[in-house]
């Protein structure tokens, strides 16, 4: 598994017809992140790997895989849809999960 960017997975319709993406990233010994990436966000989603400053160390270290979830038309169902995937792949409880909250009002503090 080679370290990809997300330039290399989205062409330039899905970004004209689309507000972002819920994306994961899979590392190679198991473990996982979900989050969302705007296509309006001021920082470049071509080359993005995480905003998460401890990702991006592991990505540094580790192989890790890139997949789309979803394209998203509105910011709503952008953060509608991040929400849903996380919730779906139970993100709290999951010890492979790298999230440690869902939109910032459910902690995995609160579910452990």
């Amino acid at each position: 598994m080679k370290t990809a960017t997300f330039g290399q997975l989205i062409d330039e319709n899905d970004v004209k017809n689309n507000y972002g993406f819920v994306y994961k990233i899979l590392f190679n010994d198991g473990s996982y992140y979900i989050g969302q990436k705007s296509f309006k966000a001021k920082s470049s989603w071509t080359t993005y790997q995480s905003s998460q400053s401890h990702f991006k160390q592991l990505l540094k270290t580790n192989e890790a895989s890139y997949e789309i979830l979803m394209l998203c038309k509105t910011k709503k169902l952008l953060t509608y849809y991040e929400m849903w995937f996380q919730m779906m792949n139970n993100v709290l409880t999951d010890e492979k999960s790298l999230n440690k909250n869902i939109c910032g009002k459910y902690f995995r503090r609160d579910f452990v």
